[in-house]
């Protein structure tokens, strides 16, 4: 069953965060740094965005099969061993 093309899309930030069940700061960062597909209707006035579901959805399976996934970045350096010395007496 095919939903209609107004009803696939999500029309605005609120929107694509509950889709994603994240908050608007974290969709909003994930656009900016992992490509998050939103799109943008400019206006006179105001901006606006929107999102895709389809495209959404193929964005998350990108990300699920690629080692860099949202966050895994922060994860992975947290888990990488620091360098250190150690100065021993004589």
């Amino acid at each position: 069953m095919r939903m209609n093309p107004a009803a696939e899309q999500l029309q605005s930030w609120k929107e694509i965060a509950r889709y994603l069940r994240r908050s608007v700061r974290t969709a909003r960062r994930w656009e900016h740094e992992e490509d998050l597909p939103v799109h943008r209707h400019v206006h006179h006035t105001r901006a606006s965005v929107f999102a895709v579901r389809a495209e959404i959805d193929a964005w998350r399976r990108t990300r699920a099969e690629s080692p860099r996934t949202p966050g895994a970045t922060l994860t992975a350096r947290a888990a990488a061993p620091k360098a250190s010395i150690a100065v021993l007496p004589c």
